[in-house]
């Protein structure tokens, strides 16, 4: 059988990580589309998350979360143009339904992964800063908007971000969350541009606009 080809070797990923309610995703989505949708495209990466491995939530809500990178390793993997699914996941138990059959995306040759940590083998890794305070109000907002109980959650974010924040990670582009997020979207794209850092899996015989 022949082995598939390595295509992860050939693809950008700028992982996008930070607190809950700092609008990773939200980035995350205009990236792409600053970028272009066919060349960019988001994991939603919150599906990825580890199931509960412990006796009771109680119990999980006291360790910080964790994803399951090696999944998103495999999905890497795939050729540009595969329509791939996230795992189908419970967001109130905590478990992963099945490992396939969640969310939609088209794999790209540029992977925006947003999450609270950091994809280990991201090429680029920006963090967005923002106040306790303010996220909290934010994760409130959009609670009212998306009818869901994000807040509920919000001490066992904090262990997460405190976990997070414990790895003194040197990030490439640290950004104010609480700035306009055009900037915050302006800024990164023109990084990448500027110092060519998705040349290599665009066409090497374009020049970046």
């Amino acid at each position: 059988m022949n082995e598939k080809p390595n295509n992860r070797d050939n693809r950008f990923v700028v992982s996008i990580c930070g607190g809950s309610g700092c609008g990773k995703s939200t980035i995350a989505k205009l990236i792409c589309e600053g970028i272009g949708n066919e060349w960019a495209t988001r994991i939603p990466t919150d599906y990825y998350l580890k199931p509960n491995r412990f006796s009771s939530l109680k119990e999980f809500f006291k360790h910080p979360l964790e994803y399951d990178w090696e999944l998103i390793d495999r999905a890497l993997l795939e050729m540009n143009g595969q329509i791939l699914t996230t795992p189908n996941f419970d967001f109130i138990h905590f478990q992963r339904i099945t490992v396939e059959g969640g969310r939609s995306y088209i794999m790209r040759p540029i992977v925006i992964i947003d999450a609270m940590l950091p994809y280990p083998r991201s090429h680029l890794t920006v963090f967005l800063n923002a106040s306790d305070d303010d996220r909290r109000e934010r994760i409130i907002e959009r609670d009212k908007i998306w009818r869901t109980q994000v807040i509920l959650n919000w001490e066992h974010h904090q262990i997460t971000l405190n976990h997070l924040k414990s790895q003194n990670i040197v990030y490439d582009i640290m950004l104010d969350a609480m700035q306009p997020v055009d900037k915050s979207v302006e800024y990164v794209i023109s990084y990448l541009r500027q110092q060519f850092l998705y040349k290599d899996v665009t066409d090497k015989n374009d020049e970046l606009r």
